[in-house]
C-alpha cells in the first residue's frame, strides 16, 4: 500500500481523484468495514469508502503487479511512499 504526501493526515479527504485514481487506485472498503488500530475510513469525493493509515488515505499503484513490486515507492520525486507497518 502506498500513500501520497499531498494528503493531509486527519483531513478525511483524498487528493487523488479522477485521472489520478486510475493510476493510483484507492484501497476501497465495503460498507461494513470498521476502523481499527491506526486504520480509519474516509469517504471519497465519489462517496466510496477508503482505508487510511494514521489518517492518510491508502492506494495501490497500477504498475505494481506482484506482491513484492515497489514501483510506486518514491514515484514523482518522492510524492508517493510505501507504508511501513
Amino acid at each position: 500500500m502506498i500513500r501520497i504526501k499531498q494528503d493531509q493526515a486527519g483531513s478525511g479527504k483524498s487528493t487523488c481523484n479522477g485521472d489520478c485514481a486510475i493510476n493510483w487506485p484507492p484501497l476501497l472498503v465495503d460498507k461494513n468495514a470498521t476502523s481499527y488500530w491506526d486504520y480509519s475510513i474516509i469517504t471519497r469525493d465519489d462517496g466510496k469508502q477508503q482505508f487510511a493509515y494514521k489518517g492518510k488515505p491508502l492506494y495501490f499503484f497500477i504498475m505494481d503487479k506482484k506482491p513484492d513490486d515497489r514501483n510506486g515507492d518514491n514515484y514523482l520525486n518522492g510524492a508517493w511512499h510505501i507504508v511501513k507497518m
